[in-house]
């Protein structure tokens, strides 16, 4: 099982998906923005789909871009006029999470 746990702001909110039972749960115990939740649980939607697909990448930072540029596009497309700025990340900061690194 793979647990992915994110902060927003205060609230520890975290998202689990299980390789066993091909199943997503997603909780949150304060409620946050919406829109925010929603995003990391598709951010991590699409982490699952990579697995069952087993897709593959030149490394697994590199996951994470197809997972961000997917999130960033649905909080656009439901009317969130800065994504960026509601998930607490930038341009340079998904790259840096999304390049391959010797070793990686």
């Amino acid at each position: 099982m793979r647990r992915c746990t994110a902060a927003f702001d205060t609230v520890q909110s975290s998202a689990t998906a299980s390789k066993l039972g091909d199943s997503v749960q997603y909780g949150s115990k304060h409620p946050v923005s919406l829109a925010r939740q929603k995003s990391a649980l598709l951010h991590e939607l699409v982490h699952h789909v990579q697995r069952s697909n087993n897709m593959e990448m030149p490394c697994v930072a590199a996951y994470e871009w197809q997972a961000y540029d997917l999130q960033i596009k649905w909080l656009r497309e439901q009317g969130v006029e800065d994504p960026y700025a509601l998930i607490g990340i930038n341009e340079l900061g998904i790259y840096m999470l999304s390049v391959c690194r010797d070793g990686s």
